[in-house]
């Protein structure tokens, strides 16, 4: 993130690309959803869940949907509900099974569980002055 950073001082017209699974793969999810000196220059984000490993013998480059890894993803998108992100957001994770053929349900799923939790993120509020969570009410 110091790189990140540096780059935005160093130049107006910096913009960036987050990736989800590289800042847990470096620890600086947290870090990064928390950088209030970031969020103005944040275009894009790359969604794909991490567990660990990047790599594996059996499938080289691994490609994780989300809930299959570690990533908080509801907690990422309250975060990102909090900033007011408005930007573009893309599912990055494997379109085929392990036999090479298109698995059109699985990226289905994947999408559909996204939306879930962004719709989720969406209808939470923020802690009231008293500490007490409430659900937004609808329109």
């Amino acid at each position: 993130m110091e790189r990140v950073r540096q780059a935005i001082e160093t130049e107006d017209g910096t913009l960036v690309a987050l990736d989800t699974e590289f800042l847990a793969y470096h620890n600086q999810l947290d870090e990064a959803v928390d950088a209030d000196w970031l969020w103005d220059r944040v275009r894009h984000i790359h969604l794909k869940d991490y567990d660990g490993m990047l790599w594996s013998r059996e499938e080289g480059r691994r490609y994780l949907h989300p809930g299959q890894g570690h990533i908080d993803f509801p907690k990422v998108f309250r975060k990102l509900r909090q900033r007011e992100f408005g930007e573009t957001m893309s599912l990055k994770a494997s379109g085929m099974n392990r036999e090479g053929i298109v698995d059109l349900a699985r990226v289905q799923q994947s999408l559909a569980l996204l939306r879930g939790w962004m719709e989720d993120a969406a209808s939470w509020v923020p802690p009231d002055d008293e500490g007490e969570f409430r659900i937004a009410s609808p329109g």
